[in-house]
């Protein structure tokens, strides 16, 4: 009885992972340039890609505890300081990257390290998922690329390093308070049964 419970426990946990993630491939990411998703988006939808572009606006921010990091690169250098770029609605060849998360020291360090590239008119590389025009927080167009690595210079960015889901955050107390609550149903049936 006891193992019955237990199992029964583990498969309902696993099964209230959320189901509402971009499918990604297991390959290697796709070298793919900027005009190219933009030009032609279903090529590379929900694809693995990698690209490097130019700072055009970066945004660092917290939303119900989970932090968000969102870029926009172009596919050419910008001149002009970079409060002006965000002003250049007619960039044609732009993506916007976004990544979110309770990995706060990550995404914190990707947006300073962001803000020094597109000072000093360095390419940002980007490594992640593909889905154009989904709605993504406050953006109802959405993002283009779900982020999982920003490269810049010689640095290497792992957004999803040490990412600790609200699950994990709060699994300890949740599995406190099943492990509890099955012990006194445990209990109860062992007293009903003679």
């Amino acid at each position: 009885m006891k193992y019955i419970c237990i199992s029964v426990l583990i498969l309902t946990l696993m099964s209230c992972s959320s189901s509402e993630v971009v499918e990604r491939i297991d390959a290697e990411a796709i070298q793919v340039e900027i005009k190219d998703l933009v030009d032609t988006p279903e090529k590379f939808e929900n694809k693995l890609v990698k690209f490097s572009g130019y700072l055009i606006g970066s945004e660092y921010s917290q939303y119900d505890d989970a932090e968000i990091f969102i870029i926009c690169l172009a596919d050419e250098p910008m001149s002009g300081d970079l409060t002006e770029r965000i002003i250049f609605p007619d960039i044609k060849y732009k993506v916007r990257v976004a990544e979110d998360g309770y990995n706060d020291s990550v995404l914190k360090q990707c947006y300073t390290l962001s803000q020094k590239a597109g000072k000093l008119g360095l390419p940002i590389g980007v490594v992640g998922v593909y889905a154009p025009g989904r709605p993504y927080f406050y953006y109802h167009k959405g993002v283009d690329v779900y982020l999982q690595e920003l490269h810049i210079d010689s640095r290497m960015l792992n957004t999803d390093y040490d990412d600790k889901t609200k699950f994990s955050h709060d699994a300890p107390g949740t599995f406190k308070k099943v492990y509890k609550g099955g012990k006194k149903v445990f209990e109860v049936i062992k007293d009903l049964i003679p």
